[in-house]
């Protein structure tokens, strides 16, 4: 009797781990992210495939799939950076706490080949949706023998047909998004690590008006 319910407390432990590994890789965060607004990011990022430190006005560490994100946005444009141990994809998704429903932008990395598109989340996996200038500004991928590093402008709006699930990001509104990376080529699979949070376009700072400078009193020469 005491061997049946040792042989039943550890299955039924053995059955928590995968449930435990699940949660623990997609783990969402606690606080809702700041994209800030900086006016100037056309002259500060550098899509080179390298994320310098004074390059993006805010950063963060994901740890459920060891991506650190890099990001900021201007009036039309969000400029992303992702950083990630080596790997055959990397990606985030914009309006959706999970791939499904998800603007998905992934980058992809084979032994011919090295793209980044632009994606829609299905429950299945993702479709195609583009990767044109009109839908990714500028992209590039730089790896080496540890890291895989992915830079890209994405625009804040799209046509109506697009097919996005969301057409427009607005500054001052909150969004879902969610991050994916994987050792495995294909975006599914015992090596994908997920991960999904919330994060806000900061509002557009108001211009500083300047108080218009007082004239000095001409002085009227006087006539002779």
């Amino acid at each position: 009797m005491f061997k049946s319910k040792r042989r039943i407390s550890i299955c039924f432990l053995a059955a928590l781990v995968p449930l435990f590994l699940f949660t623990l890789l997609t783990a969402q965060p606690q606080d809702t992210l700041l994209m800030p607004y900086e006016p100037d990011m056309e002259e500060l990022a550098d899509i080179d495939g390298t994320i310098d430190p004074d390059e993006y006005p805010e950063s963060f560490y994901d740890e459920p799939t060891l991506i650190t994100v890099a990001w900021g946005c201007d009036d039309s444009l969000i400029y992303v950076g992702l950083k990630a141990p080596q790997c055959a994809w990397l990606a985030i998704g914009f309006g959706s706490a999970k791939r499904e429903g998800s603007n998905l932008i992934i980058g992809k990395i084979t032994d011919d080949s090295i793209e980044v598109g632009n994606y829609l989340g299905t429950k299945d996996g993702y479709k195609f949706i583009g990767g044109e200038e009109e839908q990714i500004i500028e992209w590039e991928i730089d790896e080496n023998e540890d890291t895989v590093t992915m830079e890209f402008i994405y625009p804040m709006n799209f046509p109506a047909e697009s097919g996005m699930v969301i057409t427009k990001l607005e500054h001052g509104k909150t969004y879902d998004f969610t991050l994916g990376m994987s050792k495995m080529v294909a975006p599914k699979g015992k090596q994908e690590r997920r991960s999904f949070g919330v994060f806000m376009v900061e509002e557009k700072q108001p211009l500083e008006e300047t108080a218009p400078q007082e004239s000095l009193p001409v002085k009227k020469e006087e006539k002779k």
